[in-house]
């Protein structure tokens, strides 16, 4: 697998039955932009991502900010985000 254009990646995880990894970035603008959250209280959405023959295929778009983790159980994958919230961040199932 190849990929080129990730930026600011905050986690990847491989789903051990296809080998197709899915990548968990901070920002699609970069962790510039997502730096910028912190100042002013408004994160961009993450980007999580399925890439398959070095084709990209964007889970939750615009549901998820700022990014803790990605894990696959079986044919489900997991997020977490909000992690930067006082009120506590989610654990997201994607099917």
């Amino acid at each position: 697998m190849a990929a080129a254009d990730l930026t600011a990646i905050q986690d990847i995880a491989i789903n051990h039955k296809n080998g197709a990894p899915y990548v968990y970035e901070l920002a699609a603008d970069g962790v510039l932009a997502f730096e910028a959250g912190f100042e002013t209280g408004e994160f961009p959405p993450a980007v999580l991502m399925k890439i398959t023959n070095n084709r990209r295929s964007e889970l939750l778009a615009g549901q998820v900010s700022q990014p803790g983790g990605v894990a696959i159980s079986g044919n489900t994958v997991l997020v977490t985000d909000r992690v930067f919230t006082p009120d506590g961040g989610r654990l997201i199932r994607v099917p």
